[in-house]
């Protein structure tokens, strides 16, 4: 069958009710396979699943299996635990010793090891509900197809779409911002922090006591908050958030209602893990140098 990649995979198996109920709620949302290749990002290969349901789902006893698309037999990783609704579960599996552990970029995410080892140029993986050592799997969980999504002003929805990002968060977000107007995400981020999810923000000196401004209010309510200007000298222009390491919001739209309503404006919602590292590894420098 087909190649594997973030956000494409093929699968082979058998079908049963009980796996088909339980394929409408999880499904494979990522897929890396270069994690013991030389300059990789990350040092393993990993599997994220998501949760899309609104309800708790068990993992006991499932398997993430992997065969090449020549081979005659399939490897298996047992997992164990559950995925809240709406979360992700982050299967890191095997790779080499250089680089980054996925775990440690993204430490708010469920994480399982196994010892997987994706070599193949042309993978399958599948994720079976009951294992069965002589016939293999009984089922396969389906991909997720959209890993992006984009956004154009003016009116595009882009400040709701932040702030259910906001809202799902559990743990931790940064956010690295230029102009920041836009009362209903500062809302969001105060009951974000209000329930216990550490947020830190870098925001442009300039902009921060500009007509309208919510980073005074922000620093008001206990935030995180370091005002500073570009590493150049010049302005910290960026626009870009991390939520809890699974979501960043970048392009040029600002946080503001101008960027909302009136400007031509774009944003992106991302969910690569290797793109989302270097943005994370990005703030990370930047916050413990200001």
């Amino acid at each position: 069958m087909g190649g594997c990649n973030t956000g494409t995979c093929a699968h082979r198996g058998t079908a049963s009710t009980s796996i088909a109920e339980a394929s409408s709620s999880i499904v494979i949302s990522q897929v890396y396979g270069g994690g013991a290749n030389s300059g990789a990002m990350f040092r393993n290969d990993f599997v994220e699943l998501f949760n899309r349901s609104s309800a708790s789902v068990s993992i006991e006893g499932w398997t993430i299996q992997y065969a090449s698309s020549t081979g005659s037999s399939w490897d298996r990783t047992r997992l164990t635990g559950s995925i809240q609704p709406g979360q992700y579960f982050l299967v890191a599996l095997s790779g080499s010793t250089g680089g980054t552990f996925v775990s440690e970029l993204f430490p708010s995410v469920t994480n399982f090891e196994g010892m997987l080892e994706l070599t193949s140029s042309s993978s399958i993986v599948a994720l079976a509900l009951r294992q069965n050592f002589a016939s293999g799997i009984f089922s396969t969980l389906p991909v997720s197809p959209t890993s992006t999504e984009a956004y154009f002003s003016p009116n595009a929805g882009t400040s709701s779409g932040i702030v259910q990002e906001i809202q799902r968060t559990q743990n931790t977000i940064d956010i690295a911002i230029y102009s920041f107007t836009r009362d209903e995400i500062a809302d969001a981020l105060i009951a974000a922090k209000n329930r216990g999810v550490t947020i830190r923000i870098l925001a442009d000196s300039s902009q921060a006591d500009g007509t309208g401004s919510d980073i005074s209010r922000l620093e008001a309510a206990g935030f995180q908050l370091k005002r500073t200007n570009g590493g150049g000298g010049g302005i910290l222009h960026d626009k870009y958030a991390v939520f809890d390491g699974r979501m960043l919001v970048t392009g040029s739209y600002n946080w503001s209602t101008n960027a909302e309503e009136n400007n031509d404006e774009n944003a992106v919602f991302i969910r690569d893990r290797a793109v989302i590292a270097a943005f994370q590894t990005n703030f990370n420098a930047m916050w413990s140098s200001r």
